[in-house]
């Protein structure tokens, strides 16, 4: 039993691998993936701005190519003024100042801004279905009006503010086509993958055809521990074979044969030696299952010159049968 388990330790280990890489190869993937999808919708909501501002008159002097520290907004109250963490691109601070003032009166378009994601993917090689969601003070806008699919989604990114009081943001949901992002591996993960993959495959074969169609060779005089003779012949894997055919016995029941061969000189071995010897503490009362053992051991030596003698009240004994003398004559 033990060397058939290890028999398939190698394919346990090489599926095991193969598995492990396909994992780590798709989550590296997956987030490549994701972050790949949050560089578009940043890049789309950058071009989304830039055609809804050519529709307003909107002039910044904030405008320019030096880096800025703070911004601010002027409103009928007064002027507030807003502190960048890190200094910032000033066309950056324009385009965030600018966003609070279209969010009024040119709010973002939830349908047009999809369509530029998809735009993007595309670029990018990735396959999927979208959407947008436009996040104001008082509502949430969904593009397609779908509100479900966010929800459900393989992967949604962040909500992104659009504008410097952070009043408006704006995410994206995508449902993968997952065939796609599986092929889209690297190829040295590929090449992995093949080659273990291909090694599971023929050691699977190999062991299926060996279990299958191929016995062992049972030599013509081969004994139990170079002893018992007349072909009978017991193969690594613990089968016996009597004249080259296979005897359907069990592994105990091949125990019990042995113990009787090599106590054949005795004139017993009693039922006390087997059950220590093939037992041992492992059951009290085994005296039935010893019957039983014996009644299929002498059915398996049914063809050959040896027989079982029950030595009544004492044990067995293994004994050479007699030769058939009328049997013998011509």
């Amino acid at each position: 039993m033990k060397k058939k388990i290890n028999r398939y330790i190698p394919l346990v280990i090489c599926i095991t691998a193969e598995i492990v890489m396909i994992m780590h190869s798709f989550n590296s993937t997956l987030q490549k993936t994701n972050g790949e999808i949050n560089g578009v919708l940043k890049e789309v909501i950058v071009d989304d701005y830039h055609t809804r501002s050519g529709k307003l008159p909107l002039v910044s002097s904030q405008k320019g190519k030096n880096k800025v520290k703070q911004t601010y907004i002027k409103t009928a109250t007064g002027k507030t003024i807003y502190t960048f963490k890190d200094s910032v691109d000033s066309e950056a601070a324009c385009r965030l100042t600018e966003e609070y003032v279209m969010g009024r009166l040119n709010p973002l378009i939830p349908d047009n801004v999809n369509k530029k994601l998809q735009e993007g993917m595309k670029r990018h090689s990735i396959d999927g279905k979208t959407g947008i969601v436009y996040r104001s003070p008082n509502t949430y806008t969904y593009s397609n009006k779908d509100s479900l699919s966010y929800h459900s989604a393989s992967y949604q990114t962040p909500f992104y503010a659009l504008d410097i009081a952070k009043t408006y943001h704006v995410s994206a949901w995508i449902d993968y086509d997952w065939l796609p992002l599986l092929i889209k591996q690297t190829p040295f993960y590929n090449f992995l993958l093949i080659i273990l993959l291909a090694g599971a495959i023929v050691f699977l074969l190999i062991t299926l055809i060996k279990k299958q169609y191929c016995f062992p060779k049972a030599p013509s005089s081969v004994m139990i521990n170079d002893s018992i003779p007349d072909g009978w012949y017991v193969s690594p894997d613990k089968k016996l074979y009597i004249n080259k055919t296979p005897c359907q016995i069990q592994p105990r029941s091949l125990q019990i044969l042995q113990l009787l061969y090599d106590g054949r000189d005795k004139e017993y071995i009693s039922r006390k030696e087997i059950k220590e010897k093939v037992w041992g503490n492992e059951a009290a009362d085994v005296n039935s299952r010893i019957d039983t053992h014996i009644k299929h051991i002498r059915e398996a030596l049914r063809n050959s010159p040896y027989d079982i003698v029950t030595v009544r009240g004492k044990g067995f004994k293994l004994f050479l049968k007699p030769i058939d003398s009328k049997a013998t004559q011509p």
